[in-house]
């Protein structure tokens, strides 16, 4: 079973990611620490923190998800599968 593990959005979701991706190891060190020293944030909801970022901010956030892309978050020890084994 799979369940909803969000319960505080300051917290959970998208403001952990940074540090997750970091500590399973699947973003460099250096990445995570230029993230955290210019002291980014990214809420996948913007009326919960609309605060804009820097385009410095914007460009990490966005490697981080580029490196991460095929990672499965409910596993993370497994790979993402296609869409399309899916539907067999």
């Amino acid at each position: 079973m799979v369940g909803n593990g969000a319960t505080r959005w300051d917290v959970d979701v998208e403001p952990s990611f940074p540090a997750t991706a970091r500590w399973f190891n699947v973003i460099p060190p250096s990445l995570f620490n230029q993230f955290e020293a210019n002291n980014c944030a990214f809420y996948f909801f913007p009326d919960y923190d609309p605060t804009r970022q820097s385009l410095l901010c914007d460009a990490l956030w966005e490697k981080m998800n580029e490196l991460t892309a095929n990672l499965n978050w409910y596993d993370l020890y497994r790979p993402v599968y296609p869409d399309a084994l899916l539907l067999d």
